[in-house]
């Protein structure tokens, strides 16, 4: 089973757990951190941080592709 598989049979739990565990986990880093999950990312890109570079670039390396992911998923049930 692909990561990005949503079979119709499955209950609202087994299709979004992956998705709150990720969330849950970012959340709880920036929170344990003292920050939040944006902020971290701008604050330290206006700073310089390398790490507010590393995580935006990962952030959008991440999001693009699941978005391609979800529309082409989406325009294959319709």
């Amino acid at each position: 089973m692909n990561i990005c598989d949503i079979e119709k049979d499955q209950s609202f739990i087994e299709k979004y757990y992956r998705s709150f565990l990720g969330g849950f986990l970012l959340l709880f880093g920036a929170r344990f951190a003292g920050g939040c999950t944006s902020g971290h990312m701008m604050s330290g890109m206006m700073q310089g941080s390398v790490s507010g570079y590393v995580f935006a670039m990962v952030v959008f390396m991440v999001a693009i592709p699941t978005a391609i992911l979800i529309t082409k998923n989406k325009s294959k049930e319709d």
